[in-house]
């Protein structure tokens, strides 16, 4: 029992010291092409845990949009391929995605039924489907295409908040008296994907809503922001619901609160919850000239607190944003850099012709801009990122992500655990449109990235040094160099790029693992004749800059080249696909049999497999029969 508490004091020492050390942004990576369809768009960003990146996005295939699963390492290699996620025979667009622990859900419009109707479905790890795809009560009229994408959230009891725009069933005052107005609409979803609030309206009804964005309080509270033209132009709205359960419908708390008033439109609201505030940036067209800059506030109870100008020095569009840490982290298209300066109007104007129409939306609402113009030119859009702190500064100012011959549109940003950035955007550098992929590295300018006091480091060495010995003892190799990246790893300096491989012992770590691909820790510490610690410390230092990645394979650490396309199972459960596909319908002790194993280790890893979406189980019988959720795996 002693030893037990000890363990926990130690392991509890270590991670609330590390939790002080400050994490840092690093460098940007090389700007990687991660499709090659010519016409991927509509991207949904998430990243897991693991640092893992999932990409959601339609595409046009033989004249018909379809939905794509991508899912890509830290760096943005590919490590599932490409495939399609949507079974209908219709056309499917506008994903919307969030991801927990459950898998990852998905909403998107679909008119495999005739109209464009909403489904969900949920999707393992890597992307094959949990369960079916189920229609949702919400359908469009007849021959009216979707607008754009809903918005999702979620909330801890595996809840799916949903927000999106359509026409309603209200008639316009504004426009002509036979029009239907956009409306923005919420509903809430269970963890099956079952509707626990059926769709509730939230704009007026008498004027087009568009843009919206939902986040969730640590009280559940759903905080919903949208832009509408009640005014004649469009304004950013907001408002709050609670009582959000199965017994409620729940409502507003307070009436509407209007949060913009400018003499020309403020589009595209992005919202986040960080800290106990409600943090918004949006486009805002201001009172004179053509652009549109780029404007981040927060919002109280009398509605927005803070305006602060980010970005005036062209128009900008589509902001995205997301916090680690103490920061908030906000991207957005800039076009700066373009000839002219009318864009920001024609941007806004374009997207105004096609609310009441929804016509050609794909086109010209998805890249704000005229991208399929006659002479299939395209201006300078390009992708900037800037930083906010806890006090509401700028950090950085605007840095230029993309530099491209023609547009980069509508970027998507994620923070993974470690702090690590990750944008996706779609660019038309080969005249059509493809997702881009640029992350950071963290990396310090100093020797020590450590910024505690010496007494303080030493504890925390101490600590460190206690949980390392008991996880040495206890466990594998694999989750042996696991501890060592979470917890030893920020004792360590950083050492910059170009200097990496002066060390003789990285470059031989290096071209084994090139010459070998797969070899494990051990192996490598055998045939280079290294100490545990030293060959953990240059495998960290190498795989955070790029060179090397490695994939936990049971018990067991296997290491390859940057660049190597790696099975996404382990050596056993390969061979537990390989018997279920070459023998469907097989029992769990048949498997053993086969492979060799015993039948608790077929069994432990089945349990794995069915939690990702990859095998199901079926009676028959009086016995448990196994099949492959995707027979062409």
């Amino acid at each position: 029992m002693r030893g037990k508490a000890t363990a926990l004091s130690l392991f509890t020492l270590t991670f609330l010291l590390l939790t002080m050390v400050p994490i840092g942004y690093g460098e940007w990576n090389e700007v990687s092409r991660v499709t090659y369809s010519g016409s991927a768009e509509q991207q949904v960003v998430l990243t897991d845990w693991e640092d893992n990146i999932h990409l959601i996005y339609q595409e046009n295939l033989g004249g018909r949009i379809v939905l794509k699963y991508l899912k890509l390492d830290s760096a943005g290699v590919p490590i599932v391929p490409t495939h399609t996620i949507a079974s209908g025979t219709g056309e499917s667009m506008y994903p919307s995605a969030v991801l927990d622990g459950s898998g990852i859900h998905v909403i998107w419009w679909d008119s495999r039924s005739g109209n464009f109707r909403m489904y969900y479905t949920l999707l393992s790890l890597n992307g094959t489907r949990i369960m079916g795809e189920k229609p949702l009560d919400v359908e469009l009229a007849e021959d009216n295409n979707p607008a754009e994408a809903p918005e999702s959230t979620l909330d801890p009891s595996g809840n799916t908040h949903v927000v999106w725009s359509q026409k309603g069933n209200e008639p316009d005052d504004i426009a002509e008296e036979e029009s239907l107005t956009v409306v923005v609409y919420y509903m809430q979803l269970d963890l099956y994907g079952d509707v626990v609030i059926p769709q509730l309206k939230i704009s007026s009804g008498y004027a087009n809503a568009i843009n919206p964005d939902i986040e969730l309080d640590t009280n559940k509270r759903a905080h919903i922001v949208w832009s509408e033209d009640i005014t004649g132009n469009y304004e950013i709205y907001y408002t709050v619901l609670s009582d959000l359960t199965e017994t409620s419908i729940g409502g507003q708390d307070s009436n509407v609160i209007r949060l913009t008033d400018t003499p020309r439109e403020s589009v595209m609201p992005c919202i986040q919850y960080h800290r106990n505030r409600i943090h918004i940036t949006w486009s805002d067209g201001g009172s004179s000239g053509d652009q549109y800059a780029l404007h981040y506030g927060f919002i109280g109870v009398a509605g927005l607190e803070m305006d602060v100008m980010i970005s005036s020095k062209g128009n900008a569009f589509y902001p995205s944003m997301r916090s680690h840490g103490s920061l908030l982290h906000i991207t957005w298209q800039d076009d700066r850099h373009a000839l002219g300066g009318s864009q920001g109007r024609d941007t806004v104007d374009e997207m105004k012709d096609n609310i009441t129409s929804m016509e050609d939306h794909l086109k010209r609402h998805l890249y704000g801009e005229q991208v399929y113009d006659a002479g299939g030119e395209f201006t300078n859009w390009e992708i900037y990122y800037t930083t906010i702190d806890t006090i509401d500064n700028i950090q950085d100012g605007s840095q230029r992500i993309s530099a491209m011959e023609r547009s980069s549109l509508t970027p998507e940003i994620v923070v993974g655990n470690t702090g690590e950035i990750t944008i996706v955007w779609v660019d038309m550098a080969q005249s059509s449109g493809d997702l881009y992929h640029i992350d950071t590295t963290e990396e310090s300018d100093d020797q020590s990235i450590s910024t505690l006091a010496p007494e303080e480091e030493s504890l925390l060495l101490i600590g460190g040094i206690g949980l390392f010995i008991i996880f040495y003892v206890l466990s594998g190799e694999g989750r042996r160099y696991t501890m060592y990246k979470f917890f030893l790893a920020p004792l360590y300096s950083t050492i910059s790029r170009d200097r990496l491989m002066e060390n003789d012992n990285r470059r031989q770590i290096v071209d084994l693992i090139n010459a070998r691909q797969g070899i494990t820790f051990t192996n490598l510490m055998d045939e280079l004749g290294l100490k545990n610690g030293a060959l953990a410390y240059h495998l960290y230092t190498l795989e955070r800059r790029r060179y090397i990645k490695s994939v936990k394979d049971g018990k067991y650490r296997r290491f390859y080249p940057r660049g190597a396309q790696v099975s996404p199972f382990s050596s056993l459960e390969e061979r537990i696909i390989g018997v279920i596909r070459n023998h469907p319908s097989i029992s769990q002790r048949e498997i053993a049999t086969l492979i060799e194993s015993t039948p608790q280790t077929v069994n432990y890893n089945i349990k794995k497999l069915i939690e990702r979406g990859v095998v199901y189980l079926q009676k028959d019988g009086k016995q448990t029969k196994c099949h492959l959720s995707n027979p062409n795996l």
